[in-house]
């Protein structure tokens, strides 16, 4: 599978070979440039998925089939609940087909019946997690706080932690108009590590997962060049916690499958409460709009 920016796609004569399948993903499902590549791809004779939250929406009818992913009105213009939809509904899709191709008595198999299982006990571990009261949103807002006149961010991540930093700092420029980077954190040094200073804070995601050491390596560097390091990682991380000036707790002992589900919301809690700060309009931001519906 690979991950195309429908405004780019249509635009580079793409290879369309025998067995692909073309999948729109839209909030609204009246995205112009996704609609675009779906009928470009339906004219190719390729078979097409929308992902979509309305129904009824341009693309949901134009697309050979449609996964709804069912998060109610997304009210505000920068996207939180339908951007965490989607990133379900694929896992979701993504396990279903390993069910398939796998035999039900393989390892495969049974940790994808066990993935599923950690879904489904998703939402009490959620309800939890984002009590108003709790741990987590207490430690956003003093890092909101204390961060407020950074000159700019960084969100810096490995493996599934890469597209959870690209998605905080989305949502920190959309509705905190503050420059904010993400990055992928083996990357820092081809380039944006020179921009890192004093008035730079790092928002480094680093959960107990397959790449923590490598990402705890780059924390270093971006420490020892003075950078305000804000720590996202493991309730029970302590040697994580003391590299950190801010940190914000995660569930212990999460499948790192899951992980997405509990750093998005940290990440876009973090940028609603700096824009809070900052008196901007959380729900319509400026400049944007709900539907991107021209190219």
């Amino acid at each position: 599978m690979n991950a195309e920016l429908a405004s780019e796609f249509r635009y580079r004569n793409p290879v369309l070979e025998p067995g692909m399948v073309g999948i729109g993903v839209s909030q609204s499902g009246e995205t112009a440039d996704t609609l675009a590549v779906i009928r470009d791809l339906r004219r190719s004779k390729v078979p097409t998925l929308a992902i979509t939250n309305v129904r009824g929406s341009t693309l949901s009818r134009e697309a050979d089939a449609t996964f709804y992913t069912s998060a109610g009105p997304e009210v505000g213009v920068a996207a939180t609940k339908s951007f965490f939809t989607q990133v379900l509904v694929f896992l979701l899709w993504a396990g279903y087909l390993g069910l398939k191709r796998n035999p039900s008595s393989s390892p495969v198999a049974q940790e994808i019946r066990g993935l599923f299982q950690g879904i489904v006990e998703l939402p009490h571990l959620l309800k939890d997690f984002l009590r108003e009261e709790g741990t987590m949103i207490s430690a956003v807002r003093q890092a909101a706080r204390s961060l407020l006149k950074m000159r700019g961010f960084f969100f810096i991540g490995r493996g599934f932690s890469y597209p959870m930093a690209l998605e905080g700092a989305l949502k920190l420029k959309e509705i905190g108009y503050i420059h904010a980077e993400g990055y992928a954190a083996g990357e820092l040094k081809h380039g944006p590590i020179a921009m890192i200073d004093q008035d730079m804070a790092v928002v480094v995601l680093a959960p107990q997962d397959t790449w923590r050491e490598k990402t705890i390596s780059n924390l270093e560097e971006v420490k020892a060049r003075g950078a305000q390091i804000l720590g996202v990682g493991d309730a029970n991380d302590d040697a994580l916690r003391g590299l950190c000036h801010h940190w914000i707790p995660l569930p212990p002992g999460m499948d790192e499958n899951l992980l997405p589900f509990v750093l998005a919301p940290v990440v876009q809690l973090l940028s609603y409460e700096l824009a809070v700060l900052k008196g901007t309009d959380v729900d319509k931001p400026r400049n944007l709009a709900k539907s991107v519906t021209v190219e």
